[in-house]
């Protein structure tokens, strides 16, 4: 009688290699996630950013109409609850300057607008 050895065909994966296929995931899928995250941060950002550009935008369109001389009576005056400075200070006689400084977040620049505005 003689013994005789049969190949065997391997199918499937071994251990090792079901380790780091499956490290492979988790890698992926956590830098994925990651990545979403600092995404819907951004996207935070620039949400924040434009309502306050759009606010800053409107506080100015409400002294268009005023006149120079009641401008110039604002002085320096604050608004949405002390994050925002209007100032206006006499340049000339007939000029005047108006600034509107918007901390819209304690870590980043504040907004700032500034223009002049004549008596004519």
């Amino acid at each position: 009688m003689s013994f005789k050895r049969k190949a065997v065909l391997k199918t499937g994966f071994t251990l090792l290699e079901v380790l780091i296929s499956a490290l492979i995931l988790v890698l992926v899928f956590s830098s994925s996630l990651m990545l979403l995250k600092y995404c819907f941060q951004g996207v935070a950002n620039v949400t924040e950013f434009t309502s306050s550009v759009y606010l800053v935008q409107s506080k100015m369109e409400e002294l268009r109409p005023r006149s120079f001389d009641d401008l110039v009576l604002i002085g320096e005056e604050s608004f949405d609850g002390g994050k925002g400075l209007l100032k206006v200070s006499k340049v000339t006689g007939d000029l005047a300057l108006v600034e509107i400084k918007y901390d819209w977040d304690l870590k980043k620049a504040p907004i700032r607008v500034a223009t002049f505005t004549s008596r004519y």
